[in-house]
Parts: C-alpha cells; sequence; structure tokens
C-alpha cells in the first residue's frame, strides 16, 4: 500500500515519547540521589575532619565522592537527552510540517475553488 503517513512512524513515536519519560525520570531520581549524598558527605567530612583521616566519618565523606561523580554524570546526560528527544507533540507538527508544501496548498485552494464553484452551480441549476 502507498501510505501518506507509515504507521511505524505512529510506533516510533510512542517509543521517543517513552523515552523522553524515561529520561527526565532518571534525570529527576539521580539529581535527589545526589543531593543526598552531598548533604551526608559534607556532614560526614565536617565530623571527620577534626579527628583526622583514620576517621570513620572521613572516610565515609571520601567514598561518597565517586558515586557523587557518576550520579552527577547520569543526571546531566538524562537532562541533555530529555532536553533534545522531541516530544509527542513536536514529532507530529514535524510530520504536518514534511506535508505543508506550496504544492499541497495551492491543491488545496483549487480544490475549495473547484467546490465552491459546483455548489454555485448547482444553485444556480436549482432556480
Amino acid at each position: 500500500m502507498n501510505y501518506i503517513i507509515n504507521p511505524n512512524w505512529f510506533y516510533w513515536i510512542n517509543v521517543a515519547d517513552g523515552l523522553r519519560t524515561a529520561f527526565t525520570t532518571t534525570a529527576v531520581v539521580f539529581g535527589i540521589i545526589e543531593i543526598i549524598m552531598l548533604v551526608i558527605a559534607t556532614i560526614c567530612y565536617c565530623q571527620g575532619k577534626d579527628y583526622g583521616e583514620n576517621d570513620s566519618d572521613y572516610k565515609m565523606a571520601k567514598a561518597l565522592i565517586k558515586p557523587i561523580i557518576i550520579a552527577g554524570i547520569v543526571t546531566v546526560v538524562s537532562i541533555v537527552a530529555a532536553v533534545f528527544i522531541p516530544s509527542r507533540e513536536a514529532l507530529i507538527e514535524m510530520q504536518v510540517a514534511k506535508f505543508a508544501t506550496y504544492e499541497n496548498a495551492e491543491w488545496t485552494v483549487d480544490a475549495i475553488k473547484g467546490v465552491v464553484d459546483y455548489i454555485v452551480n448547482a444553485i444556480q441549476n436549482m432556480k
């Protein structure tokens, strides 16, 4: 069949929308986790710095540095992906814009003129 809009396109629109939702959720969750870990690391560091580098609080603060960096990277990547994956509305608008050409607009105007002329002729024939 010769479709105007490929049916697979509707499937991919839903996939893109789901990916955007997943990346947004991931960004929020990892952002919250990162903030919590930063608060814990700061508290542990402040409590442990008076006792030296062998204190358990200080060691815990140092151990949290790597997970904080990883959570930050995941958060930033997720935010960037969520921003650049188009929304469902944007994808639909892009598909409509694909068919909104001068040729199609002229065809539509000609078709409307033809319908109006047909209606006028039909009314004149009725008199």
